[in-house]
């Protein structure tokens, strides 16, 4: 927000901090209900590596059967929302709001990781995270912002993933997962919220441009719920 407001100027600020805030909603809330269960359940069972392993996976797996299609489903309905919710004026929050939950459920898994690290009794590691994240982040929104609020949006695209990679190869270790192991808990929920994002925007192609949104964004939204429902439970099957 910093360096959006002093180098992109107040409208530019404006249109970015309101498709943030509805992009980082779900995360803000569904990160505060679960970092205040995660961090004492962890607690109970630190000294037992394989346990802590066993539930960081499946806490992982559970978390991205929800945050990425529901964080990518805002995407794929963002002309809908800006129309509907915020009215014509809000047109360029459109493409940040498109960009952005794009990027969302790494922010949700990677606020969830450091609290089965520091109920092992290792905060160093998530201090050293945050101390790069603070270093790497701000450059890329200084370089993105030569682009104005697409480049900014993008400097999370590019950014956000190095760090989070940065981020895991010292916090796995700690608890004794492979950065395979827990990318193969979200490849299928990523996949198949890919699949919603392209029968939501064939949807789309299917309407009328104008009018009708009242109508529009229910019908992507069923439709999309459809898809992932059932590419997820066919998936899934032998879990």
């Amino acid at each position: 927000m910093f360096v959006a407001g002093k180098l992109l100027g107040k409208e530019a600020l404006g249109f970015y901090s309101v498709a943030m805030h509805l992009a980082s909603l779900p995360v803000q809330k569904v990160s505060g209900i679960l970092n205040q269960v995660a961090f004492p359940a962890f607690s109970k069972i630190q000294n037992d590596s394989a346990t802590v392993k066993l539930h960081v996976l499946k806490s992982v797996r559970i978390l991205s059967f929800l945050s990425f299609p529901v964080l990518w489903g805002i995407s794929s309905i963002a002309p809908e929302i800006v129309q509907l919710l915020l009215g014509p004026k809000w047109e360029p929050a459109i493409l940040p709001l498109q960009i952005l939950p794009m990027i969302m459920p790494l922010r949700m898994i990677s606020n969830f990781l450091p609290s089965a690290v520091d109920a092992i009794g290792r905060p160093d590691i998530t201090m050293k995270n945050l101390i790069g994240a603070s270093i790497i982040m701000p450059v890329a929104f200084l370089i993105g912002c030569q682009w104005g609020v697409k480049g900014l949006c993008i400097a999370w695209l590019v950014g956000f993933p190095l760090v989070f990679l940065i981020n895991l190869m010292r916090l796995l270790p700690a608890i004794n997962i492979r950065v395979r192991d827990l990318m193969g808990s979200m490849i299928r929920p990523a996949l198949s919220s890919m699949l919603m994002y392209g029968s939501v925007a064939l949807v789309r192609l299917s309407m009328p441009e104008e009018g009708y949104v009242e109508w529009r964004l229910p019908v992507m939204i069923l439709v999309g719920a459809l898809v992932y429902g059932g590419v997820a439970m066919t998936a899934n099957r032998k879990d």
